[in-house]
């Protein structure tokens, strides 16, 4: 927007001089006011997603994964630290993933003991990441209107604003403290880019790679980058990577340890879960299936066998995601090769899965890619104007008499491609509103769970599990390999609308039945209670809420109030 107002020329009509002196008092007005706006454009993104998880959660939209992170700090301020219930091999959340960085969300749950607590604290995170963006793109281009947009196009991104809707997830503050770091590491403050990396490596464990990056990075930038910046995070990153999966997750993995009621044990699990936990990341092994049961096998099985992999990763749908991803930053991060580089450890975990999930933009697996696509934008629109103007034929064309080669020209089409983006990959906010659950589903499901005996371990399908929070012992359904066996489950709460009630594949515990099959079988579990949503089917029959309590002595007990 500035290069097209300083560009312009004497020789523009008369009729177009009015626009442009609009165009120039409205750009001097933005950069008089941008921190104003930037500060606004933050403050509004937190209150409207605030007010959308809490909707969301309300009415019954939020999935079980709320309950990995949920859980164990629940479990922490009440003494029992980072315990985590949904394992048959394990009492920890770490178990899962190296996540350190959990801890220091405990006293904010202690103070206020709320799904809530976690969804505000994430969106407000979130909406700091707007913050290096600003600082990055307002350097890059000398324009301070220049960063608020690209600000703008960070927070309109619809896998942040899908992102920000799932259940907690610790890939928000790992995103944000990315971005700061990368902006600490081209600024060339050690210190300050190394306490970032470290918070950021202390989220997810796959954080380490794009760490690992940051050095590779800084070698092919290594004229303007100090070497002290970029040879620690090229050695630290993969040393990190090893120790995590060779030594620190397989010391929180013991094949029968499990969270039970003590009504319960003792429990031995079946030879086939112990077969299955045993010497297998369980992650890898249904992430990746063929590839190999554990990270050894998968990387040796990728690089040996190139042909099989370029056929698992060049599909489709595989490559619809990556232009889905591209698309609302109007795929400029393809100007800027070396800040893509740092895509490469998502792209390559994503891609190479078997998991639907894994490369859906909708997914919190995607949250990572938004740090090199966000930065990539600035810098691939950077090389872009550079490219323009240096090609002869761009360097004098203009667009209704605006430049092509020129900083508003691009941001333009930027802007464009955002708001198009809105309707072309959906935002979400309508959705939520439209896939909320109804009063006569809400209120009569809260008063079942409220009687559900506190002390009780109880087998939840997705969008019920994190309404039976806070408690102790809480297990998935169904019920899988991983998962503590049918011994330990004194209750099931299950929507019988739920899916995964009706795939034979989940009848692994079940006797090779489908779920619901087993429940209209088994003697171990009486229905005890029930809500029944007209209006609603599956198979023909009308939806319920079933609570199902097992049959026999040292239950908690369950009282149905009387009619």
């Amino acid at each position: 927007m500035a290069e097209v107002l300083t560009n312009s020329t004497t020789q523009d009509s008369k009729v177009d001089q009015p626009d442009l002196t609009r165009w120039q008092r409205l750009y001097q007005l933005i950069d008089r006011h941008s921190g104003r706006l930037l500060l606004a454009g933050m403050c509004l993104y937190i209150l409207v997603f605030s007010v959308a998880s809490f909707y969301k959660y309300e009415t019954y939209q939020t999935g079980y994964d709320q309950i990995y992170f949920e859980q164990p700090l629940w479990n922490t301020s009440n003494g029992r630290f980072m315990e985590q219930s949904d394992f048959a091999y394990s009492t920890s959340a770490f178990a899962v993933d190296w996540m350190p960085i959990l801890v220091l969300f405990t006293p904010f749950y202690w103070l206020l003991p709320s799904p809530h607590t976690l969804f505000f604290i994430e969106t407000l995170i979130l909406a700091l990441g707007a913050l290096p963006i600003f600082w990055l793109a307002r350097d890059k281009f000398k324009s301070r209107p220049a960063g608020l947009l690209l600000a703008a196009v960070y927070l309109l991104n619809p896998t942040l604003e899908y992102f920000n809707l799932l259940p907690f997830n610790l890939r928000a503050p790992g995103l944000v403290c990315l971005l700061f770091a990368f902006y600490f590491f081209e600024k060339g403050a050690k210190w300050r880019f190394a306490l970032f990396a470290l918070l950021a490596i202390a989220t997810r464990t796959e954080v380490s790679l794009i760490i690992a990056m940051f050095g590779v990075y800084g070698f092919l930038n290594r004229r303007r980058i100090s070497w002290k910046l970029w040879v620690p995070p090229l050695v630290i990153g993969p040393v990190y990577f090893v120790i995590i999966f060779s030594f620190i997750l397989p010391a929180f993995i013991t094949p029968g340890t499990m969270v039970a009621p003590p009504e319960t044990q003792p429990i031995q699990i079946s030879q086939a879960q112990r077969d299955y936990i045993s010497n297998t990341d369980t992650i890898i092994s249904t992430t990746y299936g063929d590839l190999g049961k554990n990270l050894p096998d998968v990387l040796k099985n990728t690089l040996t066998n190139p042909l099989k992999t370029i056929e698992r990763v060049i599909t489709i749908k595989k490559i619809e995601y990556l232009l889905l991803m591209l698309l609302p930053f109007a795929f400029l991060p393809l100007f800027s090769p070396r800040v893509l580089l740092f895509a490469l450890p998502i792209v390559a975990i994503n891609l190479l899965s078997i998991r639907t999930t894994q490369f859906d933009y909708k997914s919190h697996y995607s949250a990572l890619l938004l740090f090199p696509l966000a930065v990539g934008s600035i810098y691939g629109a950077a090389n872009l104007l550079a490219f323009l103007k240096k090609w002869r034929f761009t360097a004098s064309l203009k667009l209704r008499g605006l430049p092509l080669a020129s900083l508003g020209t691009v941001l333009a089409v930027l802007l464009l491609v955002v708001l198009a983006t809105q309707v072309i990959e959906r935002n979400p906010l309508p959705g939520v509103i439209r896939n909320a659950e109804k009063k006569a589903m809400i209120d009569p499901t809260n008063a079942l769970i409220s009687r559900i005996p506190a002390e009780a371990s109880v087998s939840v399908t997705s969008f019920l599990g994190p309404h039976i929070l806070p408690r102790r012992y809480i297990y998935p359904f169904p019920l899988a390999l991983y998962s503590p066996p049918l011994q330990a489950v004194q209750y099931f709460l299950i929507d019988t609308n739920a899916a995964a009630l009706y795939l034979k594949d989940n009848g692994t515990v079940f006797g090779g039945d489908r779920p619901i099959d087993w429940f209209s079988k088994t003697t171990e579990y009486k229905l005890v209670d029930s809500v029944v949503i007209k209006g609603q089917s599956k198979e023909g029959k009308t939806r319920e809420i079933q609570l199902w309590q097992r049959v026999g002595p040292n239950v908690p007990p369950y009282t149905k109030p009387k009619s």
